[in-house]
């Protein structure tokens, strides 16, 4: 399980330098280790959710990205409670899932 914080660091990192296809590997390999060790429904495992959805946006991959936000939402909704700033961070993150596809209302 130690190793999963430093998969997730080394994805986003790979993100930034528009390196998808390995930031999603190493998202999905700590994703894994996490579900396995604290079950699915972890803050950690949220985490880990909210990176792989921003790596599936800039890929253009909405619907995916959109899978993980609700995930996470859901997971941080229940950890956190509706009016939390992480709560907040993914709705944002939803809301440029819908500028990106020119979904202005939503």
């Amino acid at each position: 399980i130690q190793v999963a914080p430093t998969l997730v660091n080394l994805g986003i990192v790979h993100c930034n330098q528009g390196y998808y296809v390995k930031a999603r590997d190493f998202c999905e390999r700590a994703l894994q280790i996490q579900q396995k060790y604290f079950g699915p429904d972890h803050i950690e495992v949220a985490t880990t959710m909210i990176n792989l959805g921003v790596v599936h946006c800039n890929q253009g991959d909405y619907e995916k990205a959109r899978n993980f936000y609700e995930r996470t939402l859901q997971i941080q909704q229940k950890y956190f409670g509706p009016d939390h700033i992480e709560v907040a961070t993914t709705l944002v993150n939803f809301g440029n899932v819908h500028l990106n596809q020119g979904d202005y209302v939503k």
